[in-house]
């Protein structure tokens, strides 16, 4: 085997038995005794209950031709690290008391194997520099992770791990999302061979990004898209790319069913929605995030910068304010810069000279609002994005909020020049006045389904009752077969960030879509109980009308009603015409 490649790995399930359990390893089981192998090569072992990622091999074995060996040696060693868990690490066999082994896994996962040249050949440097393809069909975001040859019987796991976020690694291999194209996923001189996984055409440095599970479902549906649009249109898939309208059909036929594409937004010409005026009931403004998380000091310190998104909404921007903790017996001083910024993933420290800067003086205290008066001339800002940022202080803390604001993330300083979402997904504690108009109705037709340039979201004002209701209106009567909703769902954090069945409050849980022809009013359709971000409603027959409500009776928790888009069709069926 190549000397570089990624390594095979398999996984354990451990469960809690409710009772101590004792275990005693086979003797054929890696023995394993040092804890610099876990602590200080990036082998961390605290979260035992569904295996590790890091239990891994490859060479001296090769990944395809040895993979009994692999999964046999791999089970040694699973078992090895079950034992300094249960028997062997002080704090770890306490945690791990009431556990037994429930499950290991037997058909070892391949990181890396075959894989297939392409129309196209992707390298690691059209990630990091995030080229623009035009037959960007799919997007990842994952750092070009590549493993330590060798796995467990390297020196560490990663390079990125063993060197941390200040290393060269890290900085050289941190990317944003980025476009991948339809012509990497189909082989090189071929009329009907495609490829979606580890298998695409890529170099093995640009592997470590794309071959991560969410990019290669998006890659499968990208693939599965371009198939059928290739057998119902009578063409080769190879000719899609090259065709500049076959390419935007299928990446308008990848967004209506949710997918979401960074340099491509819906220009369905099917889409009747894209001729009307959105107006609602009511609209949220963005006053800030203002009731603090509680017990997350010491995660929330300014031990290094970090930066806050605000979408802006008005004309000016006269004051911003931060909920700050100081816990020293004296005042401390706070250096802060306002940036605009290109959207929610412009993570460069520097993003351009800023719009405004100040030192903020913080007197002893907790949970006390500093105010920085800015009068700031906001009006070509509108519909973008600013970054507050707060140079580092570790004696004062800036306080997340208690609730994520839709659209508003912040990051931390990754201290090479580059910034990372902080924690799992934050909003920090801020004011911003006057409040910002960024929630209109309008929102629901900018052709992108979710936070990215800018919220895309309409939200109704929390201090309004619900039902509150949004309307398209048309300046002459259309025919509607199809009514397709997109809604708050989970795309505020990573999914592993959720628990089990969760369900997001933000989501609309009973709806109401009714179309309007003068003063005569029909329904055409409801639903209850919803707890899914894509819902349609079809009458049995298209309705003529000139203007359509949808009505959120209720959500699934959160007081405002809210959409990300709304798109409408003369007829029932997923390709509209």
């Amino acid at each position: 085997a190549s000397a570089d490649v990624m390594g095979s790995s398999i996984h354990f399930r451990a469960r809690d038995m409710g009772r101590p359990v004792p275990f005693t390893a086979p003797e054929w089981a890696v023995k394993y005794d040092d804890p610099d192998f876990f602590y200080k090569q990036g082998r961390w072992p605290g979260s035992f209950q569904h295996g590790f990622w890091w239990i891994e091999l490859s060479v001296p074995w090769h990944t395809i031709y040895d993979n009994e060996t692999l999964r046999h040696e791999l089970t040694r060693h699973v078992l090895g690290i079950w034992d300094w868990i249960k028997n062997k690490d002080p704090e770890l066999k306490i945690a791990a008391a009431n556990y037994a082994l429930d499950w290991i896994g037997q058909v070892p996962g391949k990181r890396e194997s075959r894989r297939i040249i392409g129309e196209y050949f992707m390298t690691e440097h059209d990630p990091l520099r995030k080229t623009i393809f035009p037959d960007e069909v799919a997007f990842g975001g994952w750092f070009v992770d590549l493993h330590e040859a060798g796995g467990l019987l390297a020196g560490y796991s990663e390079k990125s791990l063993a060197e941390g976020e200040k290393g060269s690694y890290a900085a050289r291999s941190y990317v944003g999302p980025y476009g991948i194209p339809l012509r990497i996923l189909i082989a090189k001189g071929k009329n009907n061979l495609m490829m979606a996984g580890r298998n695409v055409s890529v170099t093995h440095a640009a592997l470590g990004t794309v071959r991560v599970q969410g990019t290669t479902a998006a890659m499968g549906q990208a693939a599965g898209t371009a198939a059928a649009y290739a057998v119902k249109r009578g063409i080769p898939v190879p000719d899609i790319p090259m065709r500049m309208e076959a390419i935007r059909e299928v990446q308008q036929i990848l967004l209506r069913e949710d997918c979401f594409l960074l340099n491509t937004v819906n220009e369905d010409p099917l889409d009747l929605a894209r001729r009307a005026e959105a107006r609602a009931s009511s609209e949220a403004l963005l006053g800030g995030a203002e009731t603090p998380a509680e017990g997350r000091d010491e995660a929330d310190r300014l031990t290094r910068r970090r930066g806050q998104w605000m979408a802006v909404g008005s004309e000016r921007i006269e004051e911003i304010a931060v909920c700050l903790t100081n816990e020293s017996e004296a005042e401390e001083a706070v250096d802060v810069r306002l940036y605009a910024v290109d959207h929610i993933w412009d993570y460069r420290v520097e993003p351009g000279e800023p719009l405004a800067a100040a030192r903020l003086m913080v007197p002893p205290g907790r949970k006390q609002w500093a105010a920085w008066p800015l009068s700031l001339d906001a009006a070509a800002l509108r519909g973008k994005y600013v970054r507050l940022d707060l140079l580092a202080n570790p004696k004062l803390i800036w306080h997340r909020a208690q609730r994520v604001e839709p659209g508003h993330v912040s990051a931390y300083d990754m201290l090479n020049g580059q910034m990372r979402r902080f924690e799992k997904g934050e909003t920090m504690c801020f004011r911003i006045s006057p409040a910002q108009a960024c929630y209109g109705a309008g929102q629901v037709l900018t052709g992108t389904a979710r936070p990215y340039r800018y919220t895309n979201l309409w939200r109704s004002d929390p201090k309004r009752p619900l039902p509150q209701y949004i309307e398209l209106v048309w300046p002459e009567a259309v025919p509607i077969g199809r009514v397709e909703l997109r809604l708050p769902g989970q795309l505020l954090r990573d999914y592993r960030s959720y628990p089990e069945f969760y369900v997001d409050p933000e989501c609309p849980r009973d709806l109401l879509a009714e179309a309007f022809l003068g003063d005569e009013r029909r329904e055409i359709g409801r639903v209850s109980g919803n707890y899914r971000r894509r819902v349609a409603f079809a009458p049995a027959e298209p309705v003529t009308a000139d203007r359509l409500r949808i009505t959120v009776a209720a959500t699934n928790g959160d007081p405002s009603a809210a959409i990300y888009e709304i798109r409408v069709y003369e007829r029932n069926g997923r390709d509209g015409g």
